[in-house]
């Protein structure tokens, strides 16, 4: 009689054992995947928005002014002309659907405000500028970070509160 070559008990349950640890290991290690992959779609949505404004600025020499009845926020509910974004058509010949942020509640998305010259300590000679943020990054830890455009002359401690990541641009 032969003897058939197994594997023993012990031996599979080292093998489930180890399967287990493993996988457990790729699920920890993917969890932020997907909240990354939405930040990062967000900061893409506000770098296009920003074109659109500098394009917006090159053929009028001024940023958008927000009209007094209007929203400054772009979040899932951008279709609603109480919480969009340039709703007036400003942008509509540079972009004409608005990025939204599909993941925020109302006004947790994008938000744009227009500021006169040397408003909240910015240079004067500097010209009227506008502030755009993101309120809410998923893999953020709560701390505001600046754009390329932001200056150490200006008062950001109201935009640090208010957004975990914004960028400032002057006219001048």
């Amino acid at each position: 009689m032969q003897k058939q070559k197994a594997f023993t008990l012990v031996e599979l349950l080292v093998v489930i054992a180890i399967i287990g640890i493993l996988s457990t290991l790729a699920v920890v290690a993917l969890g932020g995947v997907k909240e990354k992959a939405r930040d990062a779609v967000r900061l893409s949505d506000i770098n296009t928005i920003q074109k659109a404004l500098d394009l917006y600025y090159y053929e009028n020499d001024k940023y958008p002014v927000i009209p007094a009845n209007q929203g400054t926020c772009s979040t899932r509910y951008g279709g609603d002309s109480a919480n969009s974004m340039f709703t007036d058509g400003a942008l509509d010949n540079y972009l004409p659907v608005v990025p939204i942020d599909r993941e925020a509640a109302s006004c947790q998305g994008y938000q744009y405000m227009k500021y006169t010259a040397g408003t909240w300590t910015c240079p004067a000679d500097r010209g009227d500028f506008y502030v755009i943020g993101i309120v809410d990054l998923e893999t953020n830890n709560g701390s505001a970070t600046e754009g390329p455009g932001v200056l150490a002359p200006c008062n950001i401690t109201n935009w640090e509160n208010l957004y975990e990541w914004f960028d400032v641009r002057f006219e001048n």
